[in-house]
């Protein structure tokens, strides 16, 4: 960070965070996350748990900038237990329901190495969640 031409000087700009995403205070809001957390090693409810923090951190408008590393799906499946490959499955239906709801966009990054995919998802903001409310309420007469 102090090394970081956009960034030396500004420390106030920018916040590493050392503790469990779960225990951050929401008081605070953020206007970017950028997360390299392995979701796919944690239970379902963990990985849900995040990512509902996540946004909870988040300004409305705020993006979450994740990634996950394409080809690993077959290698755990090829090496885990039955149970394992469930939990994963699970992750990823999690992972699933989050990027379809937020998603602004996805890349994949073939340099590295293995190749990675990096996901963008935004908040919404206060006037897509009241139109979503109003929408789903429709729907529900």
């Amino acid at each position: 960070m102090r090394t970081h031409p956009h960034l030396a000087g500004r420390p106030d700009q920018v916040r590493v965070q050392r503790s469990r995403v779960e225990e951050l205070d929401t008081d605070r809001r953020y206007d970017v996350i950028i997360s390299g957390l392995p979701l796919t090693n944690f239970t379902p409810r963990q990985a849900e748990t995040i990512m509902s923090r996540y946004l909870e951190l988040l300004h409305p408008g705020g993006t979450l900038t994740y990634f996950a590393y394409l080809g690993t799906r077959r290698a755990r499946n090829l090496l885990s237990t039955r149970a394992e490959t469930r939990r994963h499955r699970a992750v990823e239906e999690v992972m699933t329901s989050y990027q379809r709801q937020y998603a602004t966009g996805c890349r994949t990054v073939w340099a590295n190495l293995p190749p990675a995919r990096v996901w963008q998802l935004r908040c919404p903001t206060e006037p897509e969640l009241k139109a979503r409310c109003a929408g789903a309420a429709e729907a529900a007469r």
